[in-house]
């Protein structure tokens, strides 16, 4: 991926998005697919995982990614914010039910999935704790410890509250299947897909020739596999692959 600095891009006009460099940050990634899926042109920005990224909060006032700066309009990190934002500038195809009750089950199980104290929010918590047991106590002065809450309690508590959302959200699908549906929520692809096909990533990667992360990430997300394992129902990683065949590019880019 061709990512401008944030002194080349935050001057430029229509959608920028600063991701992840170097890996496949979950939230950055799907961030990715959302706008990949509407064919909405954007500009690659660079931020930096665990450094302060000064630059990007002094033009955004966020460190973390993804954020997405439209025109010269406030910046957006949540990952419903930067959906909003993708369904204004392509309203189709929608990522979003028409329904209210479909709308509301979608936005419920993509905030287990994305949302704070969520799937992917746990699995940082296992990942921490893993690269504080690789890196040592140094690790702590990392601004993403404090900023994510980790501790090692958290970490302890964490795959007990990932196995129900996993154990959830089989079980929608084993339900849709039922329907004759290959989707989450009703007939057609939601934004909900897209954040499962990224998020499960992180108990169950891609190969190398699909998903060239660093051996690093491999390394810190394997024991967040172990911790659930019992939890990931077959048709979890079978969705993942369907979307990802039907929907997304490979291999991943970042």
């Amino acid at each position: 991926m061709d990512y401008k600095t944030v002194a080349e891009a935050k001057d430029l006009p229509g959608l920028r998005l600063a991701l992840t460099i170097g890996g496949p940050a979950p939230w950055s990634q799907a961030a990715k697919s959302i706008l990949e899926v509407k064919h909405i042109p954007y500009i690659p920005v660079a931020q930096h995982a665990g450094e302060a990224n000064a630059e990007l909060v002094a033009w955004t006032g966020h460190r973390n990614a993804p954020v997405a700066v439209y025109d010269n309009e406030p910046a957006r990190t949540g990952w419903y914010e930067i959906l909003l934002l993708a369904e204004r500038l392509a309203p189709t195809p929608s990522l979003l039910p028409s329904a209210v009750e479909d709308r509301a089950l979608m936005i419920g199980l993509s905030n287990e999935l994305c949302g704070e104290q969520g799937f992917t929010w746990q699995a940082r918590h296992i990942m921490f704790d893993t690269i504080l047991k690789m890196q040592g106590e140094a690790f702590r002065q990392s601004p993403m410890v404090a900023a994510y809450g980790y501790s090692a309690d958290n970490a302890a508590a964490a795959p007990a509250k990932i196995m129900p959302i996993l154990r959830a959200l089989a079980a929608r699908l084993r339900a849709q299947q039922r329907t004759g549906s290959r989707y989450f929520i009703g007939a057609q692809l939601t934004a909900l897909d897209l954040y499962w096909a990224n998020m499960s990533q992180v108990i169950d990667p891609y190969p190398p020739d699909k998903n060239p992360m660093p051996n690093f990430f491999r390394s810190m997300w394997a024991p967040v596999r172990e911790s659930v394992e019992s939890a990931i129902d077959p048709v979890l990683i079978a969705h993942r692959d369907f979307i990802f065949e039907q929907h997304l590019s490979l291999p991943l880019d970042f």
